[in-house]
C-alpha cells in the first residue's frame, strides 16, 4: 500500500510532453551527459604492482552499461566479498579457512578489493525502522538545466536527512529515500527543500509502512574470465 502526497496540486498534471518524454533517447541522452560519467580506470603503477606478484585479476571491462565500466573478480574474490558481505568483522584467519587461502592471500584481496574501491566502506547498518519514518521522493525539475542539478545534487549530499540519491532517465529526474522522525518533520523538510527550489515543478511522496526486504548484499554471479577480456 502506498500513500502519496503531492505538492503544488495546481501543476500535478502530467507535464507536457514536449518538455518531458519518457522514452525520448535524445532526453536520456542529454540527461546522461549532463549528470557525467563517473568512469575510472586503474593506474599503470598499480597494475605493474600486480603484474610484480604474478597475476592481475583486476582487468577493465566493459558491461552492458557503455558508460558504467567494471572490473573482473575471480572465484577467490567472489567467495571473499560474499563472506565479508555478510559479516565483516571476521578475522583474516577465518575467512582464509572458508576459502581454502592463506591468511596474507586474503589480507592482499581485501586491500586489494577496498583500494579499487570494490569494497566501498566499512559500517554498521541501522535499523531505520526503529528510529525514523521512511519517505520515499520522486522530483521532477522544470528544465534539463546543468545548474539546477549540480545545486540539487550538492544540497542533497549535504543533508543528513537523505540516505540515498539516485539520479534516473524518464520524466522523473531524482529519486529520494529521506528520514524523518514523523511525518511533520517531513513536511518541515520538504517545505525548506524542495516546496523552496523554484526550479523543481513538482515532486511525489511515498510514505513506507514497513520494510518487506532490505538487503546490502549484491548477487556475485560467476563470469567466463573471456567475458572479462
Amino acid at each position: 500500500m502506498r500513500v502519496s502526497i503531492c505538492a503544488r496540486p495546481a501543476v500535478c498534471a502530467p507535464a507536457p510532453t514536449q518538455s518531458k518524454q519518457d522514452n525520448n533517447p535524445a532526453q536520456i541522452t542529454r540527461k546522461r551527459d549532463i549528470i557525467g560519467n563517473s568512469s575510472w580506470s586503474f593506474s599503470n603503477s598499480y597494475r605493474e604492482k600486480l603484474d610484480d606478484i604474478g597475476r592481475n585479476p583486476y582487468t577493465e571491462r566493459r558491461n552492458s552499461h557503455p558508460w558504467r565500466p567494471a572490473i573482473y573478480l575471480d572465484p577467490f574474490d567472489r567467495a571473499i566479498l560474499g563472506i565479508v558481505q555478510s559479516n565483516n568483522r571476521l578475522a583474516n584467519r577465518e575467512i582464509a579457512q572458508q576459502v581454502n587461502l592463506s591468511e596474507t592471500a586474503v589480507r592482499r584481496r581485501l586491500e586489494r578489493l577496498r583500494k579499487t574501491g570494490v569494497i566501498a566502506a566499512d559500517v554498521a547498518i541501522l535499523d531505520r525502522n526503529q528510529i525514523a519514518e521512511t519517505l520515499i521522493v520522486s522530483v521532477i525539475f522544470r528544465d534539463d538545466q546543468v545548474g539546477h542539478y549540480n545545486a540539487f545534487r550538492q544540497r542533497m549530499l549535504e543533508d543528513a536527512q537523505v540516505s540515498q540519491v539516485y539520479s534516473i532517465a524518464g520524466e522523473v529526474d531524482f529519486i529520494l529515500h529521506v528520514h524523518a522522525e514523523n511525518l511533520s518533520g517531513y513536511e518541515a523538510w520538504a517545505e525548506t527543500q524542495l516546496l523552496s527550489d523554484p526550479a523543481i515543478q513538482r515532486f511525489e511522496t511515498s510514505v513506507v509502512f514497513t520494510t518487506v526486504k532490505f538487503d546490502t548484499a549484491l548477487a556475485l554471479n560467476e563470469r567466463d574470465e573471456h567475458q572479462a577480456m
